[in-house]
């Protein structure tokens, strides 16, 4: 994101590089979370290459993976659940410690979560953070090498972990929206806590200029647009406009 315009600057405040968490939810439910992370990651070592790319392009469409210019770089997020057979999604803090386990597909249930549904994993590097929620989106944004912060699912906004309030401060938050109400009723609790740093929101609508179906979010994006390169033109674009806009209304 470098060749984008720099951040409008909002205050003074300093970027921290704190580690604690808002949330100290500890795993009450009667399993041991430890157990099945390594239960999975060891299985999906055995699980034919053919099954996997299978399950991968179900994910993520493969010419779009492919086209990512950090392809492995999602790699340690995925275990193997055998009695499911379904590929599963490791959280893990940045101590080490896995914090969450989703399974993918368990019989009737998407993405089946062991440990902490509040956890909100982040990684930021630059001064452009992308935002969303879902774990498909997680391993897309990996693998574009972005700055993020994630949520399990839009309720869990209110976990965000407090340190990124500085660790954001004079730098763009992008808001992934995923264009159902769910999402959007979480977007005010999101500019509210982000308060120090500049907001883009991203409707997926607006983008592509016409109605899309509920529900629709950056991962049918990607899948839909099948190039790296054409869906970071398209996103870098849509950011500028927004920007204009925004630096137009405060002048």
């Amino acid at each position: 994101m470098n060749s984008l315009p720099n951040p409008k600057q909002f205050t003074t405040m300093k970027s921290s590089d704190l580690l604690a968490n808002r949330d100290a939810t500890k795993d009450t439910k009667n399993y041991d979370l430890e157990k099945i992370h390594n239960t999975f990651k060891r299985a999906i070592e055995k699980v034919d290459r053919r099954i996997l790319v299978q399950k991968g392009n179900e994910l993520v469409d493969y010419h779009f993976y492919l086209s990512t210019p950090y392809p492995a770089a999602a790699k340690d997020l995925f275990g193997w659940s055998p009695k499911d057979q379904s590929e599963t999604i490791h959280l893990m803090d940045k101590e080490g410690k896995v914090r969450t386990v989703a399974i993918r597909r368990s019989g009737n249930i998407k993405w089946k979560t062991f440990g902490s549904k509040k956890y909100c994993p982040y990684d930021i590097k630059d001064d452009y953070i992308f935002l969303f929620s879902g774990m498909a989106e997680l391993v897309i944004i990996k693998m574009l090498g972005l700055s993020y912060v994630m949520l399990q699912s839009d309720g869990m906004v209110k976990h965000l972990p407090l340190e990124l309030k500085s660790m954001a401060a004079n730098k763009v938050v992008v808001v992934l929206q995923d264009n159902d109400d769910s999402f959007k009723n979480i977007v005010p609790e999101i500019i509210d806590f982000f308060h120090s740093s500049e907001i883009i929101i991203i409707d997926f609508e607006e983008l592509l200029g016409r109605s899309l179906k509920k529900g629709y979010d950056f991962r049918d994006f990607c899948n839909e647009v099948k190039d790296v390169t054409k869906v970071m033109n398209l996103i870098k674009k849509h950011i500028i406009y927004k920007q204009e806009k925004l630096y137009a209304r405060k002048s």
